[in-house]
Formats: structure tokens, C-alpha cells, sequence
């Protein structure tokens, strides 16, 4: 075995340790992630509920009831965001087919 097939065999081997190490880390920024989107969701929430309310009690002051009832239009498009939001803090991964795709990319890795 000649000096060159040693040093490159090092390589792969502080490579592959490298890689493991990182396997940790990573997984600690995805955690990271997924809590900072939970997080910023509890807060959109209050935030929507709060502004919400506000409108509406506006909407009630100024006509009395008898008016349109525009405040909707502000439940319905930000609740449409909110749905989203929620859906990817709590049930979707990302991108659909993002976890299979990881899965893959990590097991080739380890090969």
C-alpha cells in the first residue's frame, strides 16, 4: 500500500467521521426549525385573533350591526394563511416528498 492510497483512505475515513458528526447537528437544526415555526405560529394566532376581534368590535361600533360585514374579508384571506401556517408547523414536513427525499440523499450517504 503506497503512501498516497494511505492518505486518501484518511481522507475518506475523517470524511466519513465528519459526516456523522454532522448528522447530529443537523438534525438539531431541524429541530430548531420545526420549534421556531410552531413558536411563530402561536404568535401569528394571538395576532390574528387580536386583530380580528378588533375589526369586528370596529365593524360593530361604526354600523351598529346593519352594515356589511366586512371584517370576512380579513377572516377569510389571513385565515387562509393561517391554515397554511398551521399545516406546515405542525403536519407537513416542507415540501411534499421533502422527508422521502432525505431519507434517500442520507442513506446513500452512509453507503
Amino acid at each position: 500500500m503506497g503512501r498516497e492510497e494511505v492518505e486518501e483512505k484518511q481522507s475518506f475515513i475523517s470524511k466519513k467521521i465528519k459526516i456523522n458528526k454532522m448528522d447530529a447537528q443537523q438534525k438539531d437544526d431541524l429541530l430548531w426549525k420545526l420549534a421556531k415555526r410552531r413558536a411563530g405560529f402561536k404568535w401569528s394566532i394571538a395576532m390574528y385573533m387580536t386583530m380580528n376581534i378588533f375589526l369586528t368590535v370596529l365593524w360593530f361600533i361604526t354600523t351598529k350591526g346593519d352594515a356589511f360585514f366586512w371584517p370576512a374579508w380579513s377572516i377569510c384571506g389571513w385565515g387562509m394563511g393561517m391554515v397554511y401556517q398551521y399545516l406546515n408547523a405542525y403536519h407537513l414536513d416542507g415540501l411534499p416528498g421533502a422527508t422521502e427525499e432525505y431519507k434517500k440523499l442520507k442513506k446513500q450517504n452512509h453507503q
